[in-house]
């Protein structure tokens, strides 16, 4: 090397520098986030990074989680967008954010380099508009209900289980993805999800909202087997759910059984609206005294006795809310 006019010191550290640089850039996109979150660290809530690091974990992970970020260009960021932007419009804007949030950082340490594939602004705005206004998401027709139902319940796996948790209980499918062993109370036959586990979140994060098991939620509770407190009920992609469903009938989306069961309550049933608004947990206009009101245990046995009649509808086992299947002892 020296003939050669070359220090074999500054070559071997040149080589070391390029080792260290190829190392960096096969980092992956999963890696990278997990480490762009201990960055973070004390500046977010950790109900904050647990559902940043869910969302991104249920809609980006099984498409580039285990990428190179390197490697990861536009095409492969528009591949792992487009099912979400399609069905969750808004869910969609807040992932691609956290997306490019990641990749900047990664540009930062060495990992990638720019463009960001992620950027919205003169990029995948061209790709994913913004939605003015409101999508309703295909729904069931009440009348089908049984017949999916039955369909439904033939299908193995965690992602049938959720999927019928999530019609049983007209709960969201974060709030099903996110919900841990030890919301279940099992004695009073209660799930108790965190506000922060809600769509419409409140200040006090201690609080939850009450939902009544019926015997059809036990039932699947009890084909999960046992569980740690800190375990994921359903540790799945919101996808196997969108998958299960779309496999029995193409036309409709998770989401849509909540319209599903807001149609039948109105149509097909006597039930105060404000009762089913709380089975929903919508807000609507009511009180911070409604609320407390609606928390109590004369209010939820009011909620038990409409989704125990939706359970025996979905069921097929009754035609109308009018006659209550009986509550599992």
């Amino acid at each position: 090397m020296l003939l050669d006019g070359i220090d074999p010191i500054v070559a071997r550290q040149g080589k070391a520098a390029s080792a260290r640089v190829a190392e960096k850039k096969l980092k992956t996109f999963d890696v990278v986030m997990s480490e762009f979150l201990i960055n973070k660290g004390e500046a977010w809530s950790k109900v904050h990074s647990r559902n940043w690091r869910q969302s991104m974990r249920d809609h980006i992970n099984p498409v580039i989680g285990d990428v190179p970020i390197s490697a990861v260009d536009t095409e492969l960021a528009i591949r792992a967008l487009t099912d979400l932007h399609r069905d969750h419009p808004v869910t969609a804007a807040r992932v691609m954010g956290r997306c490019a949030d990641v990749y900047s950082y990664a540009v930062l340490h060495g990992y990638a380099a720019e463009p960001n594939p992620f950027r919205y602004k003169g990029h995948l705005e061209f790709r994913f508009p913004q939605r003015t206004e409101v999508t309703h998401l295909p729904a069931l027709a009440f009348a089908k209900m049984s017949q999916f139902w039955n369909k439904l319940i033939r299908v193995e796996g965690v992602g049938s289980l959720a999927t019928q948790w999530t019609i049983a209980n007209v709960s969201r499918t974060s709030e099903t993805l996110q919900a841990l062993a030890s919301e279940i109370d099992w004695e009073r036959q209660l799930w108790l999800v965190p506000w922060s586990h809600k769509k419409t979140r409140r200040h006090n994060d201690e609080d939850v909202f009450v939902v009544p098991l019926t015997g059809l939620a036990m039932d699947i509770l009890a084909r999960l087997g046992k569980k740690e407190p800190d375990e994921r009920l359903f540790p799945i992609h919101g996808s196997q759910m969108l998958n299960t469903v779309k496999d029995i009938n193409p036309d409709i989306t998770v989401h849509g059984f909540r319209a599903t069961f807001k149609t039948w309550s109105r149509e097909a049933t006597n039930t105060d609206s404000d009762v089913v608004r709380a089975c929903m947990s919508h807000k609507g206009g009511a009180s911070a005294v409604d609320l407390a009101y609606h928390r109590g245990p004369l209010y939820v046995e009011k909620k038990r006795r409409h989704l125990e009649s939706w359970a025996g509808y979905v069921a097929g086992i009754t035609e109308s809310a009018d006659v209550v299947p009986m509550r599992r002892a």
